[in-house]
Parts: structure tokens; sequence; C-alpha cells
């Protein structure tokens, strides 16, 4: 995958530019046709009924739980915090805008605290 597409991937600023970048990248997998369509149809139905002025990564987010509601084993692409994510197993798993200092949590000021956030990454 070339450096330019997962560089336009991680600096999108906008959901549209996120979407636009995930259309274009080229995974050879064979759920990804999938999980692609799955993003797309969700964006197309947020955008049906979003205000353009209203369209940030946050109001999407909400859609696609909004969008995604029903079993939470049912095939499909998840936006999680870590925290939420915990427990849960994935066959991939993306972390976006994840900044040196920010994860672990720099208030994990403590051993056990520390351990905790370590946790949450493996």
């Amino acid at each position: 995958m070339p450096s330019q597409t997962l560089t336009r991937l991680c600096d999108a600023s906008s959901p549209q530019q996120l979407v636009e970048s995930l259309e274009a990248l080229e995974i050879d997998d064979l759920d990804w046709a999938g999980d692609l369509q799955q993003i797309s149809d969700a964006w197309r139905s947020f955008i049906d009924r979003t205000p353009q002025s209203a369209r940030s990564f946050t109001e999407f987010r909400y859609h696609i739980v909004r969008y995604q509601r029903g079993n939470p084993l049912d095939l499909g692409v998840r936006l999680l915090t870590v925290h939420k994510a915990q427990g849960s197993e994935f066959k991939s798993v993306a972390v976006v805008a994840c900044n040196d200092g920010q994860f672990p949590d720099f208030r994990a000021y403590d051993s056990e605290a520390l351990a905790e956030e370590y946790e949450l990454s493996t």
C-alpha cells in the first residue's frame, strides 16, 4: 500500500475525506469489499440525513452507531474508543489520531493505572 494513500487516510480532516481515502485503498482481503460497502452505505445514509454544516467526525460516529444498532456480533466496521473496545476481539484494528503522550493516558500516574492502560493496547 503506497505511503501516500496511508498519509491521506491519516490526514483526513473530514469524514468525507476519510471515506474517500478508504475507497481509494486497494486491500487484498476477502472481507474488505463488504466492509467498504458498509462504510459507503453508512456515508450515503449520513449525507442524506445530515446537513452539510453538521458533518463532523463526531456526528458521523454517532450516525454509524445508530446505523449499526442491532447485534454487536454482526459483521461490519465499528468506530469505537479504545476503552469502549476493551474486551472485544477484532480481525483488524486501525488507531486514528493517536499521538505520543496521549496513549497510554497521561493521567495514568501509578503502576496500576499504567498497567490497565497497557492492557487496553494488547
